[in-house]
């Protein structure tokens, strides 16, 4: 059951934590079978193992492009004081460009940081004729929705409903169709945290209810069942590609592989954009871990692959959100932290936190532990 001694305050910003480390944490494995990531980087258990078989194509410890546009969400829920919808996210975008001071460095263009399918919503946002709520039509359908939205589900803490609506809107700048169903889904289990007397298992259910979409229900359902029938994560993640990945879903389910980017040119590259694989394994390994065990969990979402650095970040963001910071291990943190201090997610972490206190005593809504905050 949640933590009433954990504050709000605690929540959101180790939710935000939480997601950071795990993007990098999961960022080295992101493309990779699970059995080449054993024999690439063995059993490892945080980043100083990864340091030392020089794991990954980006600097170690560097958050991917769901953390900088997640950043973005956040900077256009402060500016708006809470208030957010497509229009005014799509707005935010605005600021992409515009160079972020870097104490670490040149200043950051963080629309350079992303992923070149961005710069499509973000040049069609230039244009006034299309509507800010169809600025995704056409856009891939991937898992760029779901690897941002965590900070709409801090925001309608206590709301899980709220926050799958919000979601499902403000993802609709960049995305359509599906994927936006499985970030409402997400979103609302990150509200969740925040009611007094929630369960781990209601924390999934909330989850898996508020997706929506039939057949990201049904894998997403499939993964859960597997969960259930795993002593731990080590065993569902070897499990999860012999019952899931094959019988399930399809083992590759892009059609462009550009062998010319991909590491091992003699493989089919181990990747998917399906969301339902990313809020799927991140609800079995926080059932498997019963919520009480941040690295196991996060492990475990590093380790199954596919696109493990999506995977990871959600993992972080919901058991952050549902233990507060100090169950994301301290080295972690601090090994993250210090080489993106760009994002200073510690003072827009206590900002953030403030704004969903004062909002929510506004309409009388009791949050756990909220008086702490």
């Amino acid at each position: 059951m949640s933590d009433i001694n954990i504050s709000t305050s605690d929540r959101v910003i180790g939710s935000l934590v939480g997601a950071a480390v795990g993007d990098a944490l999961g960022a080295p494995c992101e493309c990779v079978h699970y059995k080449r990531i054993l024999k690439e980087y063995g059993d490892f258990k945080g980043f100083a193992d990864l340091e030392a078989v020089k794991a990954g194509w980006l600097p170690l410890g560097t958050v991917t492009d769901d953390t900088v546009i997640a950043d973005l969400l956040i900077d256009a829920i402060l500016a708006n004081d809470g208030i957010l919808d497509a229009h005014l996210f799509a707005k935010q975008w605005e600021e992409f460009e515009k160079p972020i001071p870097n104490p670490d460095g040149e200043p950051i263009n963080r629309l350079n940081l992303m992923h070149w399918i961005e710069r499509i919503p973000y040049l069609r946002n230039q244009l006034r004729e299309i509507n800010k709520r169809e600025l995704g039509h056409g856009e891939a359908n991937a898992t760029n929705a779901i690897m941002y939205i965590g900070p709409v589900g801090l925001l309608c803490a206590g709301d899980p409903n709220k926050a799958a609506l919000m979601a499902a809107d403000v993802t609709s700048v960049n995305q359509h169709g599906a994927p936006r169903d499985a970030a409402a889904g997400y979103a609302a289990a990150i509200s969740a945290c925040f009611i007094p007397g929630m369960t781990v298992e209601n924390i999934v259910e909330t989850a898996i209810s508020f997706t929506r979409d039939f057949k990201q229900v049904r894998e997403m359902t499939a993964m859960i069942e597997l969960a259930k029938k795993c002593k731990d994560c080590d065993e569902f993640v070897r499990r999860y590609y012999e019952e899931i990945i094959g019988p399930v879903i399809p083992f590759q389910d892009l059609e462009h592989l550009d062998k010319k980017h991909w590491k091992f040119t003699d493989e089919l590259t181990c990747i998917s954009w399906n969301s339902a694989e990313v809020l799927g394994p991140t609800l079995a390994a926080f059932l498997i871990t019963k919520g009480e065990d941040a690295s196991a969990m996060m492990l475990a979402c590093a380790k199954v692959g596919r696109d493990a650095d999506t995977v990871c970040r959600c993992a972080g963001g919901l058991i952050g959100a549902w233990r507060g910071r100090s169950c994301i291990p301290a080295d972690w943190s601090e090994y993250v932290l210090s080489r993106n201090r760009w994002l200073r997610l510690e003072e827009k972490g206590d900002e953030l936190a403030k704004l969903i206190i004062r909002r929510s005593n506004a309409i009388g809504r009791q949050l756990v532990n909220q008086a702490a905050g």
